[in-house]
């Protein structure tokens, strides 16, 4: 309805002014990133205010600690379990470059799967979700000495990586394929964004996350110290050698757990 001031006094003016200001509530406004604004009245042009979580930068998806630590995760419909960290042990894989040695018990160039490799101290079943799967991962340094995840021995010394690009999938149990996504230039000892996966429909199993199309900067790395920069199929990323191995961390939060509370990755 709309009000004609033309004829009225500037009295009458300034108590309309007052009680529509009187009556505007504080609303909270929750966006599709998943954060909610603080944002006062009818005022469309002001700039929203993320509200705060405890210990946290301010933003509840945006941490202080995201690039190298794991915070406390941020409960955004009451949830009382931390998400998940496949970290004890770390994951850990030989590479897949000529020949592929896990040809024979993982397809589609697969080195890593929660069903067949994941420790056994792990249920499965904290891999069941209806309606969000996020994931995000850390490379790490290389084992040496030391059996891989899948029990392999890692028998040279760690090549000196410094980044690695880790391909991840989510797919329900008994599927050819699923949501992949490729996690890009993942820093040694340094996390990547949260990516969401779309979540399979139709399955009450635990899901699947699979590694795949695992590459590393060390063959440009060894190149370069041999005086041949910027070689073309080993230049930025080229895929981990046979014999070496490479070690990586997977964090990941589903509807029954806090959220990570870091930024996006799309």
């Amino acid at each position: 309805m709309k009000i004609r001031l033309k004829s009225l006094s500037a009295a009458t003016m300034m108590g309309i002014v007052l009680l529509t200001g009187a009556s505007c509530q504080k609303k909270v406004n929750t966006v599709n990133s998943g954060q909610t604004f603080n944002n006062t009245g009818n005022n469309n042009n002001a700039t929203p205010t993320p509200t705060p979580t405890p210990g946290g930068g301010g933003d509840p998806y945006n941490h202080t600690a995201c690039a190298t630590g794991s915070p406390p995760g941020y409960a955004d419909a009451g949830q009382t379990i931390e998400y998940y960290k496949l970290n004890s042990p770390n994951l850990s894989t030989h590479g897949s470059a000529s020949p592929n040695r896990h040809a024979s018990s993982h397809p589609n160039g697969v080195v890593w799967s929660s069903l067949a490799d994941m420790t056994t101290s792990i249920s499965q079943n904290v891999l069941r979700t209806n309606s969000r799967f996020h994931i995000r991962v850390r490379a790490i340094p290389g084992p040496a000495y030391e059996n891989d995840s899948k029990g392999i021995y890692c028998q040279y010394i760690a090549n000196d990586y410094t980044k690695l690009q880790l391909g991840i999938t989510l797919k329900k149990q008994g599927a050819s394929s699923g949501d992949y996504y490729l996690f890009d230039n993942v820093g040694v000892n340094q996390f990547s964004g949260v990516h969401p996966f779309v979540v399979p429909q139709n399955t009450s199993d635990p899901l699947i996350i699979e590694v795949s199309n695992v590459k590393w900067d060390y063959t440009c790395i060894d190149y370069t110290n041999q005086g041949f920069p910027d070689v073309p199929g080993a230049c930025p990323f080229a895929s981990v050698w046979d014999t070496s191995c490479v070690g990586f961390e997977i964090q990941f939060a589903t509807d029954d757990t806090k959220d990570i509370p870091c930024p996006r990755q799309y």
